[in-house]
């Protein structure tokens, strides 16, 4: 007799959302050939943001969905190589290479040497006195990690800018076995968490769950986290949220 099946997945409507990797399902989105997506949150979860973790194989081509249309998109490597054109330019994108692109631009993403997948992050773009930031490449292992001294994690590298240009910022955390938090965090601001590495214990809300490389959370304003690295490995995860913009009232 074959064991009945148990979810690991946590989701609570509007408040929170932990997806890992195991029970995740593939969607179908017109436009894309050669390409398989997971999407990972959506706005009716209650998210102000679309995550999205495609897989694309050599002979892959995201088309014409994944251009601005007043959107901004931050793109991370997660695995293998591909092909981004932006405006016509083309260029080459392996793991830990990362590109912002703002509105106005027109993007695809073509594959190349096997399959690769890819992090994408989606939002609105809200300017700050008509400011636009210009379009980013850069690559993880090129920015240094600063140390934090137990604040929020162990170690901390800024893919974005500290610039009234953005509204959302791109980091990733590090942490080794036994560091975590120095205390519960509780703020305005949207989470998107893709894991990168490693293991750790995660405070979603007030429940502790395990996380562990590949899973993926989104956590509504206000809603307590905390996390603590486990195992041998450093655990790492990239982080996505809007930051540095006043609120407005609908």
């Amino acid at each position: 007799m074959r064991e009945l099946l148990r979810a690991e997945s946590e989701i609570w409507q509007g408040r929170y959302l932990y997806l890992p990797r195991k029970e995740r399902m593939e969607s179908s989105i017109a436009g894309l050939k050669g390409c398989r997506a997971e999407i990972l949150t959506i706005p009716d979860i209650g998210a102000k943001m679309v995550d999205y973790l495609l897989h694309i194989d050599s002979d892959g081509d995201t088309g014409s969905v994944f251009c601005s249309q007043g959107m901004e998109y931050f793109l991370y490597v997660c695995q293998g190589q591909c092909e981004v054109m932006v405006d016509g330019k083309l260029g080459n994108a392996g793991v830990g290479d990362y590109l912002h692109v703002p509105p106005g631009h027109e993007m695809r993403i073509k594959g190349k040497d096997g399959q690769a997948t890819i992090f994408i992050h989606k939002q609105r773009y809200r300017s700050h006195e008509d400011v636009v930031p210009n379009l980013l490449w850069g690559n993880a292992d090129e920015k240094a990690a600063a140390y934090t001294d137990g604040a929020h994690s162990q170690t901390l590298k800024k893919l974005l800018e500290d610039s009234a240009d953005y509204d959302m910022a791109a980091n990733i955390l590090g942490f080794e076995p036994g560091v975590g938090f120095n205390q519960v965090e509780t703020h305005a601001e949207e989470h998107g968490i893709y894991v990168l590495a490693g293991q750790a214990c995660f405070m979603l809300d007030k429940k502790w769950i395990m996380v562990r490389e590949g899973d993926y959370l989104w956590l509504a304003p206000y809603t307590p986290h905390a996390c603590y690295g486990l195992g041998n490995d450093e655990f790492s995860y990239l982080l996505v949220k809007n930051t540095n913009r006043d609120y407005l009232l609908l």
